[in-house]
């Protein structure tokens, strides 16, 4: 985004310099925000947190050996 940036300035690569900035942020938005927020709402709640931590203890159990 750094490099589009120096380019916004140029009236020949303008168009392609706003392009590039919009899509960086905008596929940026995407992974770090709305699709972990897709997932959280779409996962199955039917393990428990009991659950969960049986499984982590069983998994760092395997790991050590």
């Amino acid at each position: 985004m750094i490099g589009a940036a120096f380019i916004l300035t140029d009236p020949i690569f303008q168009g392609l310099a706003i392009s590039l900035v919009f899509g960086l942020a905008s596929s940026t938005a995407l992974t770090l925000l709305v699709i972990p927020a897709i997932y959280i709402v779409l996962r199955d709640d039917e393990e428990t947190p009991k659950t969960q931590s049986k499984e982590l203890k069983t998994w760092f159990r395997i790991g050590r050996n």
